[in-house]
């Protein structure tokens, strides 16, 4: 195999195992694996032929394993990338054998081939990864490491088998009958994983709402039972301002200013506060409707009060139940608050503020902290790999951008001014089609 194609087969086989992937990798993985293909191509080819796919996919697996951080739901979408590949090429190879254009011709003329398949393959992938993949992310995240491990090892028997019919069909110098049946077995192959995936992801779905219900059950107790903690306290604080007042009108009615003076200085003035604000917040949030962002913002309110952060909830009118994916925009809104109050536990002035404001066509979520210098620009902190944190591996913000591309009526804007930085979520109430 000359140089030339080569490079191609090597761009095309990287495209295929990285196309799916939801995880951007650094920079110097993609090099690793896109030389490693060039090698393997253009040495290795002529003398090993179809036995080069054990070495390929073992090394594939191993950079795209450690560039994806050893997340095993990464790696199985890399591996069915390769068979989208494999299915995609027999696409076009089975129509010119049919033509009596034989394998040995598609390989004599490998670089049209694969300057006809290598956009193609990147558009099909791209396409399957930003609608049926990023949605259902937050799901597929919290799939069991065994159920990751039992499809990975499915996959990779797959391919032992379909390398094996491979290696007999060079052999035989790929007859047209040969070449049909490697195509069907891939097409039977990719479509029972696809089944066998839509399977896992409806019963990971169904446990998830039930999770989700059993929280929200959980979290909205405990609201009821704050709300009535606060009702108690302002029908207290009712009977001892009505007390107060009485006693303050007694000693001005006799004149008495030095016993007002006292009794201010000495009860009024030292009396612990019988209001707490912090309860005030979290009766705010019943201006929010949709019952899954109020169990959320419950849950991390708290959690940042519990850092004894300075917090403030601003919520001035009702806000309604919006279009978006309820799972997205909590998971979306989970990331911000959790970015938000590590930032904020870090600074000097440990300042949490959250403001929602429901306009006319728009919901907007802002979200603002005191944080540290940043070290690096703010432009940094979306990409995969940047963060402040210590111990931290920087997902968090590029996970939201990547769940943002799949709602086109939803937007982030980021600022960072005077040690503070604030982000704000706009999401649209109305859908334009």
């Amino acid at each position: 195999m000359n140089i030339a194609s080569a490079v191609l087969s090597s761009f095309s086989m990287l495209t295929g195992y990285t196309g799916l992937l939801p995880t951007r990798m650094k920079s110097k993985f993609y090099f690793f694996l896109l030389t490693y293909l060039f090698l393997l191509n253009y040495a290795g080819s002529v003398h090993y032929g179809q036995w080069l796919t054990f070495p390929l996919v073992l090394g594939n697996s191993f950079f795209i394993y450690m560039g994806c951080h050893k997340n095993l739901l990464d790696l199985l979408f890399a591996i069915t990338g390769h068979f989208l590949l494999i299915l995609l090429e027999h696409i076009f190879t089975i129509p010119l054998s049919i033509l009596e254009k034989t394998i040995f011709y598609t390989q004599a003329n490998i670089i049209i081939v694969h300057l006809i398949l290598l956009p193609i393959t990147f558009a099909v992938l791209r396409l399957i990864r930003r609608h049926l993949i990023l949605p259902r992310l937050p799901i597929l995240n919290a799939c069991p490491k065994k159920l990751l491990c039992f499809f990975l090892a499915e996959l990779y028997i797959g391919l032992i088998l379909m390398a094996a019919n491979f290696i007999y069909g060079e052999s035989v110098s790929y007859p047209p009958e040969v070449l049909s049946f490697n195509g069907l077995l891939v097409a039977v192959f990719v479509l029972s994983t696809i089944l066998i995936f839509y399977s896992m992801y409806d019963i990971l779905e169904k446990n998830h709402k039930l999770s989700l219900q059993q929280a929200q059950s959980a979290i909205m107790h405990d609201y009821a039972h704050r709300m009535e903690q606060l009702y108690e306290d302002i029908r207290v604080f009712r009977h001892d301002y009505r007390n107060i007042l009485s006693t303050m009108q007694y000693y001005i009615d006799n004149d008495n200013t030095e016993a007002l003076k006292e009794y201010f200085h000495t009860t009024i003035l030292n009396s612990a506060p019988v209001l707490s604000d912090d309860r005030f917040n979290l009766g705010r949030l019943r201006q929010i409707e949709d019952d899954a962002v109020k169990s959320l913002l419950h849950t991390k309110i708290v959690a940042a009060l519990n850092h004894e952060l300075t917090f403030n909830l601003e919520i001035a009118e009702p806000v309604p139940a919006l279009p978006m994916d309820t799972l997205t925009l909590c998971r979306i809104l989970g990331i911000l608050l959790d970015n938000a109050t590590e930032a904020a536990v870090e600074s000097a002035e440990k300042e949490l503020h959250i403001a929602i404001v429901s306009a006319d066509m728009s919901v907007h979520f802002t979200i603002a902290n005191s944080t540290p210098p940043l070290p690096i620009p703010v432009s940094d902190l979306i990409k995969r790999g940047y963060s402040t944190k210590k111990g931290h591996n920087g997902i968090g913000l590029a996970t939201v951008a990547e769940l943002l591309d799949t709602v086109p009526f939803a937007n982030l804007s980021t600022r960072y001014e005077n040690a503070v930085f604030s982000q704000t979520l706009e999401v649209k109430k109305i859908l334009v089609t």
